[in-house]
């Protein structure tokens, strides 16, 4: 609560009757008031480092010259595995990976790689499509 007291003299010079003095009190009531201030949160940075993993595919050549497949009939992997698969040929053909459903086109005189994860298990033809010429069996193994 706020008090004033407010004292207003006036006078005339030579005249004492004209002085008049008045006083009064004055109140002023305010309201109270709240602040309201946000909390403050500090986080600090966090740094995590981790190496890379280098992951070795299994790595399966073929070759399709002449009309003639040169590699070994049967590749057998584990499931779980990555493999790449290259073939290289001298005639321009798509490579098919059954039982994956890969499709890729290789042209003549250039190599191809397919990579995939051995993640079905069984015994699948890659061929050449257009042919029908079989590259080698993939056998995924449990």
């Amino acid at each position: 609560m706020l008090a004033g007291l407010v004292l207003l003299v006036t006078a005339c010079v030579g005249d004492p009757a004209a002085i008049t003095t008045t006083s009064s009190t004055t109140t002023i009531t305010t309201a109270p008031t709240t602040t309201t201030v946000a909390p403050t949160t500090t986080t600090e940075a966090t740094t995590t480092t981790s190496a890379a993993t280098t992951t070795t595919a299994i790595p399966i050549d073929v070759y399709y010259e002449g009309g003639q497949v040169v590699g070994p009939g049967r590749f057998t992997v584990p499931l779980g595995e990555e493999v790449s698969i290259w073939v290289q040929s001298d005639v321009d053909d798509m490579v098919h990976v059954h039982g994956y459903d890969l499709l890729f086109p290789v042209e003549a005189g250039t190599q191809v790689e397919i990579a995939l994860t051995a993640e079905v298990p069984g015994i699948f033809e890659v061929e050449m499509e257009s042919s029908h010429t079989l590259l080698f069996e993939l056998e995924v193994t449990a």
